[in-house]
């Protein structure tokens, strides 16, 4: 069994390279234009490809300069929110009166008002 094996790879072979030859002959001009078809259709999706990196870069680096400045706008108005809600708590502090010091005025209003 193994030598009818070893003895048609030789017949094989020769087959295979009748195939090949037939094939140049029917298909060897067409061979060569899809051959440059598909050599440029290669060329211009490196193009593309290229194109599209550097697209990505850019933008990449948009969204990277628009987050920083987003970042810095919060950033300060945050603090000017914080400032102004400390104002507010002090102008409130000082307008408030004590509660120790309102009752302390009512007992007196009040023993003032019953001599």
């Amino acid at each position: 069994m193994a030598k009818n094996n070893n003895e048609s790879a030789p017949e094989l072979q020769a087959g295979l390279s009748e195939v090949s030859a037939i094939r140049d002959i029917l298909f060897g001009t067409h061979m060569k234009t899809y051959e440059n078809r598909f050599n440029e259709l290669s060329a211009k999706l490196d193009e593309i490809h290229e194109k599209l990196n550097t697209s990505i870069s850019d933008l990449d680096q948009r969204v990277s300069n628009d987050m920083a400045t987003m970042e810095d706008k919060l950033v300060r108005q945050h603090d000017k929110d914080h400032a102004a809600l400390l104002d507010k708590i002090s102008k409130l502090s000082e307008q408030k009166t004590d509660r120790v010091a309102l009752g302390k005025m009512l007992i007196q209003i009040g023993e003032k008002l019953s001599s």
